[in-house]
């Protein structure tokens, strides 16, 4: 037997309020919280790479211990070898 679908044009009303377009609801709250988050600081992590963005369009700062994008044989540098404004916390002077 199949199964009866009812659809509410109460609740479509309110999902197209809600997310249809950039000036709907949604559309302004998601701004809104990119806007309070946008000097926040961000760590990306992958496999390989650390890097930490303080925030607030600060320089990031790049681990010691990952590996540029595409790989490099000179890889990794020795930690007082980066400029000491772009050195990881915590590494050696």
């Amino acid at each position: 037997m199949p199964s009866a679908t009812f659809e509410s044009p109460e609740l479509v009303a309110l999902f197209t309020t809600y997310t249809a377009g950039p000036h709907s609801i949604g559309a302004h709250l998601a701004q809104a919280a990119a806007d309070a988050a946008a000097h926040d600081p961000l760590l990306v992590v992958t496999g390989t790479d650390l890097v930490l963005y303080p925030g607030a369009g600060k320089t990031p700062l790049i681990s010691p211990t990952g590996s540029p994008p595409g790989g490099s044989r000179n890889w990794p540098p020795s930690p007082t070898s980066a400029p000491p404004s772009r050195r990881w916390p915590g590494c050696a002077s």
